[in-house]
């Protein structure tokens, strides 16, 4: 048993060793693969990716680990990609398609990809495995294919001389527009009349032309050619062996029509005299003309009035030793030589020459090639005279430097605005002032036509963007007020412009930008001023009419029960006098609170009432004004209950704390029924305490609790047992919560009561 052990247990230690090197090539194969190799879980989820796979995709093994790996993917692929992975996992097969890996710096990758399913013994899928080859530079070969065919079609198409395509046997096999134009027949025609060879349409000239491209691959030359009219017209025909894209060798043949030219060469040869004559009278062009070796052959008497020699003292003279200064000569001369050699124009440039006197003079410079049939080359020097020129460059110099320095002077800024009709504009003027004002530079603004809108205040955009456009629609001045951010700081602008129509359908913009920032400060402070100026007049109207009405109405009862009871007592007549004598009682209470009241509130309002925080426990104040009208309570038997929560101490003025109080109560008590309760809360909150005033009673409307703080709209109601208010205790209550830097509000529902409340910073 001993042996059967060890020998079981030897066989199962070989096995693990050939599993592990097994295991270890597979791991060594697996990442050091050309092709980017990974697999997923059935759902999709990454959890083993190669060395390769990591190179295409720009991340890490933990980083593309579970649905990281998507990262990797082109954004315009994913969906792609997602959509084909869920139809082929439902067939549970083998699929291939190509897309494009992208790397966090934007490396583009394209691969073709290989998924597998891997599926059990059930025939359950457990996962993918992956196999990514690149084919970037296929992909790419590919587009420059698809690039370079449609360049040539575009070419063929749309190339102005007529161009077709032949096969080696001269059948006509595809044209463009402009060979049907040319020839007088449809494509189809054309195509046609080609399947006994081009020559139908020309001369037999052209076969001898064919058979020296088919020596030379290529030909170049000059034939006639027939319209489908029996018209003949002269060509110039360019003719060359290709093979195109499928392979095929074909021939491409590009035709101009040259009869216009033909006409001209004749009527060049015609007009030659007069163009000498043209030449030489000419007074605002010097002309000369002269050999490659820079020997003078022409010389036209604008020649003689620019650099004073005549045409008998230069004909025959070297031009350079002429007119060429020494320090040019060299250049000058290997310049000619190329031009005689290559054909190529000297380039066109402004130069200082030599007159006959050795002055210099300021001349803008041509050079040409005049080739004429049957006559030797000519070379031919254009020069203009730039004196005059020079002179009014300087007055415009001069205006331009008179025109920034006004501008300049200007506390408004300037700018010249050109638009196209596509919408693209360009700024091509920009005062100093106009820079300044939107803190820019005039650089930036002229190198980068949308920096202007980067000024524009973010919530102003929108409006100043449509107002430019509707402006370039319908070609309207534009005028606009909003504000710019320069430098941090915001600022109003108001920017106007002219719009002026130009022939080849721009529009110039001739604008103003103006800095309106103190003005519209002005403007807000005035309607602040307005807005205190109508508070203020509302505020006298209220105090007068509570004055003229409130105020006389208690005064009025007052002395008519006076006058009643005095007669009652002198009639003896002692029934009602205890009555009458507490209804008195109460108007002179009522007429005291309204005087009170109105008293605190013209001092605040008036700024004579001080401000005198101290330390106070507010629960002991609270109390004592509590303590005040638990009469008034006790008259509707109504129950007052105070709740706090130990010692609460707050920086308080003494007086305004207890009007507060002693309004809210007394509005509670007015307001609630007979029987009912009034609750009194103070709540310590970290830097403010909380007081709230709660009564049972009547409630009040929702439409009236915004006009209960506002002295301009605030009225006076009735209480439970017709107790008439002064209109002024919330107000008061507000002006000194206000003073302490709290807030006041309230919560009430008809028919169940009210809920006031105000807050105290603590310090």
């Amino acid at each position: 048993m001993e042996k059967g052990k060890n020998d079981l247990f030897e066989a199962s230690a070989v096995s693990h060793i050939d599993h592990a090197a097994n295991d270890l090539k597979f791991r060594s194969l697996f990442d050091n693969s050309t092709v980017a190799i990974f697999e997923t879980n059935a759902v999709g989820k990454c959890l083993l990716v190669n060395k390769q796979w990591c190179n295409f995709a720009g991340l890490t093994p933990d980083e593309a680990e579970g649905d990281g790996w998507q990262q990797a993917l082109h954004p315009d692929d994913r969906e792609r990609i997602s959509n084909l992975w869920n139809e082929y996992a439902r067939e549970k097969k083998t699929w291939n398609f190509e897309y494009r890996f992208c790397t966090p710096d934007q490396k583009i990758t394209w691969v073709l990809g290989t998924t597998i399913p891997l599926i059990n013994e059930q025939g359950e899928i457990t996962g993918y495995l992956g196999i990514n080859t690149d084919i970037t530079d296929r992909k790419r070969a590919e587009e420059a294919r698809i690039r370079s065919e449609q360049l040539y079609r575009l070419l063929f198409d749309n190339n102005l001389d007529a161009f077709l395509l032949t096969a080696p046997d001269g059948r006509i096999q595809s044209v463009n527009p402009a060979t049907c134009e040319m020839f007088g027949r449809t494509s189809e025609e054309m195509c046609q009349i080609g399947r006994s060879g081009i020559m139908d349409i020309s001369d037999p000239r052209l076969k001898v032309a064919l058979d020296q491209r088919t020596r030379t691959g290529r030909f170049i030359g000059e034939l006639t050619c027939l319209r489908k009219d029996e018209t003949k017209f002269p060509v110039e025909l360019s003719s060359t062996v290709f093979t195109d894209f499928d392979g095929k060798q074909c021939t491409g043949m590009i035709i101009r029509d040259i009869t216009e030219r033909k006409l001209a060469e004749e009527a060049l040869r015609e007009s030659e005299e007069r163009f000498r004559f043209l030449l030489q009278n000419i007074s605002s062009v010097s002309v000369q003309g002269y050999s490659p070796d820079g020997t003078t052959q022409y010389w036209n008497i604008a020649s003689e009035e620019i650099y004073g020699y005549t045409a008998q003292e230069a004909i025959g003279r070297n031009l350079l030793e002429l007119i060429i200064p020494p320090e040019m000569r060299e250049g000058v001369k290997q310049a000619i030589k190329r031009m005689a050699e290559t054909g190529e124009a000297i380039p066109s440039s402004e130069l200082s020459l030599m007159r006959k006197d050795g002055s210099r003079v300021s001349v803008y410079s041509s050079h040409a090639i005049v080739k004429i049939p049957g006559h030797p080359q000519e070379l031919f020097c254009f020069d203009i005279d730039l004196t005059n020129y020079k002179r009014a460059e300087a007055e415009i110099l001069k205006s331009k430097k008179q025109f920034d320095n006004l501008v300049a002077q200007i506390p408004v800024g300037v700018y010249i605005l050109r638009t196209k009709p596509d919408f693209t504009f360009e700024l091509e003027y920009v005062s100093p002032v106009m820079a300044e004002i939107v803190g820019l530079s005039v650089e930036s603004l002229l190198a980068y036509n949308e920096t202007i809108f980067k000024a524009i205040h973010p919530d102003d955009l929108e409006d100043f963007s449509r107002l430019n456009m509707n402006g370039i629609r319908q070609k309207q001045p534009f005028d606009w007020k909003g504000r710019a951010v320069v430098k941090g700081v915001v600022k109003w602008l108001h920017i106007s412009s002219l719009p002026q129509l130009q022939e080849d359908g721009d529009i110039l913009w001739h604008g103003l930008v103006v800095d309106i920032t103190e003005r519209m400060r002005d403007e807000a402070e005035i309607r602040l001023k307005n807005e205190e100026l109508q508070n203020l007049n509302a505020t006298k109207d209220k105090f007068f009419s509570i004055i003229a009405h409130d105020l006389r109405s208690p005064f009025n009862s007052i002395l008519g029960l006076t006058n009643y009871m005095v007669e009652q007592i002198q009639e003896k007549n002692f029934e009602k006098l205890e009555e009458y004598g507490v209804i008195v009682r109460n108007s002179s209470q009522r007429a005291m609170d309204l005087l009170t009241n109105l008293l605190e509130w013209s001092r605040s309002q008036t700024g004579r009432m001080e401000f005198s925080p101290e330390y106070i426990e507010i629960g002991s104040l609270i109390g004592e004004v509590t303590s005040l009208l638990v009469d008034s309570a006790e008259q509707k038997s109504i129950t007052i209950s105070q709740k706090t929560s130990g010692e609460i101490v707050a920086s308080v003025d003494r007086s305004m704390f207890s009007t507060i109080m002693r309004n809210l109560i007394s509005n509670a008590i007015k307001f609630t029924k007979v029987g009912g309760a009034i609750e009194i809360s103070l709540e310590e909150e970290t830097s403010y305490i909380k007081v709230s005033v709660k009564d049972n009673g009547i409630g009040i409307k929702k439409d009236q609790i915004e006009k209960l703080f506002k002295i301009d709209e605030n009225q006076s109601t009735l209480g439970t047992r017709n107790e008439k208010g002064t209109g002024l205790g919330l107000i008061l209550c507000k002006e000194f919560v206000d003073k302490h830097g709290g807030l006041i509000w309230v919560e009430s529902e008809v028919g169940k009561g009210s809920l006031f409340c105000f807050t105290i910073p603590k310090h």
